[in-house]
């Protein structure tokens, strides 16, 4: 998504997109990608995935969120819909807000 936000500063002066930015991924397979992370997001914007396949990454996690660990995160702007993702522990899971 962008990879030099400042989450708890509003007006982000350093980042490339604004808080009203999005991203949307629908009907997508990625798998098998060499990547440190497949997906890598943080808080700024909202972020809409729907119907993807995202995993089978050798490397290191399919998602992962900038700021650390995103089990506690609020308002992370995610939204998921049938999605295929491993959420288990294995280095290749898809670290997302509880």
């Amino acid at each position: 998504f962008t990879g030099d936000a400042i989450p708890s500063n509003t007006t982000n002066p350093s980042t490339i997109l604004s808080g009203g930015s999005s991203l949307k991924l629908q009907n997508n397979t990625i798998v098998e990608n060499n990547a440190h992370t497949t997906f890598l997001y943080d808080s700024l914007g909202g972020k809409e995935l729907n119907f993807n396949i995202i995993g089978y990454n050798p490397v290191g996690y399919a998602c992962r969120y900038l700021a650390g660990s995103a089990a506690d995160l609020k308002n992370s702007g995610l939204r998921l819909s049938f999605n295929a993702l491993n959420l288990s522990n294995n280095t290749d899971k898809c670290d997302l807000p509880t």
